[in-house]
Parts: C-alpha cells; structure tokens; sequence
C-alpha cells in the first residue's frame, strides 16, 4: 500500500513540475517576443512608408507575392468560409 502510495505520489509531483516547465517555458518565449519587438522599435525598421517598401522590392518577390494572394483568394472563394 506504501508502495502504491509512492508511486501516485512521484506521478502527480512529475505532473506538477511538468506544468511549471511548460509555464516557464511559455513565459521565456513571450518574454523573448517583447524583448525583440521593443528593440526593433528602438533600433530596427526605420522606414515604414508603403510607398518606399514598395520600390525596394524585385521583381520575382512581387509575382510571387501576388501569385500566392491570388491562390489565397480563390481558395477561399471555392471552399467558402
């Protein structure tokens, strides 16, 4: 019975530690996430205008772009959502 006891005992405490690494590890990530969000506020993409992105992009990126915004619609027209 003791035995028995043990064993539930190291079941529910390796469940419990298991919850707290998944939420230590969540908490790392969305840490990481605003650490990296505030220093591309601070030091990263300078220039957000449309009108100037736009003419820094080629060509190739530009059909494939618009190629996969086409797919993208047609599919959500056949399928329906």
């Amino acid at each position: 019975m003791i035995y028995r006891q043990r064993i539930v005992y190291i079941i529910k405490r390796g469940e419990f530690m298991l919850i707290w690494i998944i939420l230590i590890f969540s908490a790392v990530l969305i840490g990481v996430g605003f650490l990296a969000d505030w220093w591309y506020k601070k030091n990263g993409i300078q220039v957000t205008d449309p009108k100037e992105n736009e003419a820094n992009v080629s060509g190739m990126e530009r059909a494939y772009v618009e190629s996969h915004m086409n797919h993208m619609r047609d599919e959500m027209n056949s399928h329906g959502m």
